[in-house]
């Protein structure tokens, strides 16, 4: 997705691995950023280790968003940061 942005693919969503849906978990080092990008099913985050702001919420460990659908966003992190991310219907980069 963008340098510094590192991601493993915990569960495809749909029958067999099909669809665009997933569960992730992200890795951003220190001062990466995400590109603006929005989720037709929404989004939700738990943060794990760091601290980062997505959108213009400022997120640390043990933090859950929710970011609904057609709110477009980015992100930035401000040390490492490790994530965790449901995706119901995949991603959209827009930048």
């Amino acid at each position: 997705m963008a340098p510094g942005v590192e991601f493993c693919v915990l569960r495809p969503h749909g029958s067999q691995g099909t669809g665009d849906g997933m569960t992730l978990l992200v890795r951003m080092a220190a001062g990466a950023d995400a590109q603006l990008h929005d989720h037709a099913g929404g989004e939700e985050t738990y943060i794990v280790s760091g601290k980062m702001r997505i959108g213009t919420r400022e997120l640390v460990a043990g933090d859950y968003l929710w970011t609904a659908p057609g709110e477009p966003h980015d992100g930035h992190a401000h040390v490492e940061t490790v994530f965790f991310v449901v995706l119901p219907a995949g991603l959209q980069v827009l930048a």
